[in-house]
């Protein structure tokens, strides 16, 4: 699957759930898919084969990690206010407990 399929699933699976925060699950099953900083590492020093995409990166601890981590960031205000204008639509993104669990839903959607 590609990164539009895998923000699209969770969201469309979270809409037919009724849930309000569709877009914090989307946004975690595209989140471990940032992993290309780390995978650079893996170029670097080959004998680190773990540090792959779909490596280490794409296991269940580091993914709610990298969910949290990504939530926290575009939870932030200005870097809402900037997707806002690139899709020209308000977010409303929440950092709570319960979008971080969909957000890792997202995840294991992945």
């Amino acid at each position: 699957m590609d990164l539009i399929t895998h923000f699209i699933v969770p969201y469309i699976i979270l809409f037919f759930a009724n849930s309000k925060n569709k877009l914090e699950g989307a946004f975690g099953g595209i989140s471990i898919d940032f992993d290309f900083f780390i995978v650079f590492i893996g170029i670097l020093f080959p004998q680190l084969f773990i540090v792959t995409h779909r490596g280490i990166t794409h296991s269940f601890i580091f993914g709610f990690i990298t969910a949290l981590i990504f939530l926290f960031i575009i939870t932030r205000n200005p870097v809402q206010r900037v997707i806002g204008k690139i899709i020209r639509r308000n977010l409303n993104l929440e950092f709570t407990r319960k979008t971080i669990l969909l957000a890792y839903f997202g995840v294991l959607i992945h």
